[in-house]
């Protein structure tokens, strides 16, 4: 398997003066041929690339290879038990999206991770069309979160993710309502999830909390692999610390592109990303992991991109 470094888009000292280059063991997948800035970029232009050759072969190709990692996962994972719990490969079922919303690149790199980081757990912040291939890569129990029930409820009856919840029996889809302060007013969101810029400041950080907290409802005490993609996304990072053990990998998406995510940093080190994805490994010896992700938990400390503007 062999990797190119990626280039940079949104932090321009990170390639002159090797910023957070330091702890990097997993660079980017091989390129062909992109930069992330300017017209040479072929996955960029014509919205996204989605509809360019080149994006679509190599969407294509890492399809491939998560078929292939899905079936290794399968074995691990039936090596375990007296016979299978299954009658059909989930990875075989016809899905309703060609790949996760994500750069081709992107997309590759996480695939190509896992895939060789062979996970057993993994947990998925923020569900979509990464739900229907990610989860496949990890060999035991799977959890998927997310906070806005319309959304959950397509993503849940997607077929894939319907196997992997019904058939494999390992898949565990937990979407909560978020709740005002009251304990009972359902909050009224906006479309992905996003609050109203004009909800009370007590709603918001009750919607927060529900979030955060969430993880706690569900049956997990360590994880391999987890894709914070949805809302809240430094406050997650955080929450998740005490579950992480030292060879555990935190994707977060969209991260250069947005400042506040960097806060993370003072708390993970970023060990690998692909244009605006990146790979993160919790810094060792953290005082208070369990406790910290409470000292950000106001209003104030909501971030823009979970609030919506119009």
């Amino acid at each position: 398997m062999s990797f190119c470094a990626e280039k940079c888009a949104y932090i321009k000292e990170m390639c002159s003066n090797n910023l957070h280059r330091d702890k990097l063991s997993l660079p980017a997948p091989t390129c062909v041929v992109h930069s992330t800035t300017g017209e040479q970029d072929i996955y960029l232009s014509n919205n996204y690339g989605k509809e360019k050759e080149a994006s679509k072969l190599r969407n294509k190709k890492t399809v491939e290879l998560v078929h292939w990692a899905a079936a290794r996962a399968r074995e691990r994972r039936l090596g375990n038990v007296d016979n299978g719990s299954t009658t059909r490969r989930c990875e075989d079922v016809p899905t309703l999206y060609d790949a996760p919303i994500m750069f081709p690149d992107e997309f590759e790199f996480v695939v190509k991770v896992m895939a060789n980081l062979q996970p057993t757990t993994y947990l998925e912040w923020g569900t979509g069309a990464s739900t229907s291939f990610y989860p496949l890569l990890a060999s035991g129990d799977v959890f998927a979160i997310d906070g806005y029930p319309p959304w959950c409820e397509k993503v849940e009856k997607e077929p894939r993710v319907q196997c992997m919840i019904e058939e494999e029996r390992r898949l565990q889809f937990y979407c909560p309502t978020l709740v005002g302060a009251d304990g009972k007013t359902k909050l009224d969101m906006k479309i992905f999830g996003l609050l109203p810029k004009d909800m009370r400041d007590e709603d918001m950080e009750s919607a927060l909390s529900i979030y955060v907290n969430s993880i706690d409802k569900v049956n997990v005490t360590s994880l391999d692999v987890a894709l914070i993609d949805g809302r809240f996304r430094f406050q997650c990072a955080l929450k998740l610390l005490p579950l992480l053990h030292d060879e555990s990998i935190v994707f977060m998406h969209d991260f250069w592109m947005r400042e506040p995510y960097h806060e993370v940093l003072h708390h993970f080190d970023v060990i690998g990303y692909a244009r605006n994805i990146v790979a993160l490994r919790k810094k060792p010896n953290l005082p208070e992991e369990k406790e910290l992700y409470k000292k950000f938990m106001k209003r104030e400390q909501i971030q823009r991109v979970d609030i919506f503007w119009g």
